[in-house]
């Protein structure tokens, strides 16, 4: 049997798949059609998104939900398909609900922020993303994370974060649902990854004026500090950017002379030209 109609045969039996065998077959057969590249645009075209979609919102095996979930995410790492994909039925619904369903399976939950992440890459889906209360959901996430509970899933919820914190327009609604206390803390995890996205997610929200104050009061500095340290040169990258951007506030400026001021000189020395040109 051919590629395209391994596709096809997946995408007919997933309109009313008979049971749990069967939805198992078909988001796995599916999630390994997704692992090639060359075949994401005829997912989305002939409907294997949205047979995927369906079996993450409708069915009640938490396998075939992991699977359906990360089919699509692999699916949206193809950027040019985003908006594509962001604009068929009920695929964005089922992504941000299972999220925010602290219930649900937390292998699943990861796949749909690693899908949300992907889409959101797209600044075109920004908009009809975030007023499906994505934001929340991925608040929650994070706070699991912080709780010392699924680590890689507040990974995924801080790489999705930082693709909504490149807008400023949202960087009050993330501020206002409590992401800084919990990126923070992210930022500080033994993770290196985790630890990565937190980074780039504050560095984001960087970018607001009024954030920056808010920052240095939610204690961002003493971890700034100690990340300064990292063997990981993007890790000391952000660093700087964000030490940077937290010193161009007039009202940041005494207290991080006071207690960062060894840490700028580290990193005016480092070597590295573009950390020294943020320090």
């Amino acid at each position: 049997m051919t590629v395209t109609n391994q596709l096809e045969s997946f995408v007919a039996r997933g309109r009313h798949p008979r049971n749990v065998k069967d939805q198992r077959e078909i988001s796995f057969g599916l999630a390994e059609l997704s692992t090639n590249e060359d075949l994401h645009e005829r997912l989305v075209n002939k409907g294997g998104i949205s047979t995927l979609a369906n079996l993450l919102g409708t069915c009640q095996d938490s396998e075939s939900q992991q699977f359906a979930a990360l089919a699509i995410a692999n699916t949206a790492s193809t950027n040019s398909l985003c908006k594509e994909i962001a604009k068929l039925n009920d695929v964005l619904e089922s992504l941000v609900d299972y999220v925010g369903n602290e219930a649900g399976d937390p292998i699943g939950r990861q796949y749909c922020a690693m899908a949300l992440g992907n889409l959101l890459a797209d600044p075109e889906n920004h908009e009809s993303i975030v007023e499906m209360s994505c934001i929340s959901a991925l608040i929650t996430m994070l706070q699991n994370c912080s709780d010392g509970r699924e680590l890689e899933a507040g990974t995924y919820a801080a790489f999705a974060i930082s693709n909504i914190a490149t807008d400023c327009s949202y960087h009050e609604r993330i501020v206002d649902e409590g992401a800084i206390e919990l990126l923070v803390a992210l930022a500080c995890c033994d993770d290196e990854e985790a630890r990565r996205h937190g980074m780039i997610s504050l560095r984001g929200l960087c970018g607001t004026k009024s954030n920056r104050q808010k920052m240095l009061q939610k204690g961002i500095l003493d971890p700034l500090i100690l990340l300064s340290r990292s063997y990981n040169k993007d890790i000391v990258k952000e660093v700087s950017i964000i030490l940077n951007c937290l010193s161009s506030e007039d009202e940041n400026k005494e207290e991080i002379s006071y207690r960062a001021m060894s840490t700028l000189i580290s990193l005016l020395m480092s070597g590295d030209d573009y950390v020294e040109r943020h320090s």
